[in-house]
C-alpha cells in the first residue's frame, strides 16, 4: 500500500489524518440492476421524443430539488436511504465541515477513476481479470467505508464474493450495477457539497 492510499485497515472509524493528507495533496462519485424498457415495447419515434423530453424534465426537476436542499436535509435523506451510514457521521464530527468537503471531493474523483478501471478490466470478450478486479474493489470498499458510503461498500463486497466464486459473467453484471449506483451516489454527494458551499457563500455576504 502506498502513502496515498485512502483505505482503513483494522479499524471501522475513518482515519482522518490519512485521508486529510491525500485531500491536501489533491488540492494543489446495495447494487441495483438497470431496468429495461417497460413491457419490452420500443416507442415510436414521436413517442420516443416525448418520453425523452419528459424524462429530461423530470431529471432536471429532481436535480433542481436536490440543489435547493440544505446540507442537513440531504444528510438526513441519505442516512435514511442507506446511502450513508454511521461512519459518515463519525467522519463529519472528526474532520469538520471544511475538511469533510475536501475528503468527499477526493472520494468522488477516486471513485470515478476506479469505476472506469473496473469497466475496462471486463471489456475483453474472454471475461474479467478477476484478480485485478478483487484488488480494485477491496480498495474501493475501504475508501467507501472511510467516508461512510454504505451502498458502495455492499456493491464491492458482492463483486469480491463473485470473484472468489469465479463467476465472470455475474462479476461483469455487478460491475455495471456498481457504475449505476456510484453515478447516483456521486450526484447526491455533489448536491451535498453544493449545499455546503452555498451556505458558506451566504455567511460571507
Amino acid at each position: 500500500m502506498n502513502d496515498n492510499e485512502v483505505v482503513l485497515l483494522g479499524d471501522d472509524r475513518p482515519n482522518v489524518a490519512s485521508v486529510a493528507g491525500k485531500a491536501d495533496e489533491a488540492a494543489g462519485n446495495g447494487c441495483e440492476d438497470g431496468n429495461d424498457t417497460e413491457g419490452g415495447v420500443t416507442p415510436a419515434p414521436a413517442q420516443a421524443v416525448e418520453l425523452a423530453v419528459d424524462e429530461k424534465g423530470a431529471s432536471d426537476t429532481e436535480r433542481g430539488t436536490r440543489e435547493r436542499e440544505s446540507a442537513e436535509v440531504i444528510e438526513e435523506r441519505l442516512l435514511g436511504d442507506g446511502v450513508f451510514d454511521d461512519n459518515f457521521l463519525s467522519l463529519k464530527e472528526d474532520a469538520g465541515e471544511e475538511l469533510l468537503a475536501e475528503i468527499l471531493t477526493l472520494y468522488i474523483s477516486d471513485g470515478e477513476e476506479t469505476v472506469g478501471s473496473l469497466a475496462k478490466l471486463c471489456e475483453p470478450a474472454d471475461g474479467c481479470d478477476l484478480e485485478e478486479v478483487q484488488k480494485l474493489v477491496h480498495r474501493f470498499k475501504g475508501s467507501s467505508l472511510n467516508v461512510g458510503v454504505a451502498q458502495i461498500c455492499e456493491c464491492c463486497m458482492d463483486i469480491r464474493r463473485l470473484c472468489v466464486e469465479e463467476k465472470k459473467e455475474e462479476v461483469r453484471d455487478k460491475i455495471a450495477s456498481l457504475g449505476q449506483t456510484f453515478g447516483r451516489t456521486k450526484a447526491d454527494l455533489e448536491a451535498y457539497l453544493e449545499s455546503i458551499s452555498r451556505r458558506k457563500r451566504k455567511k460571507a455576504t
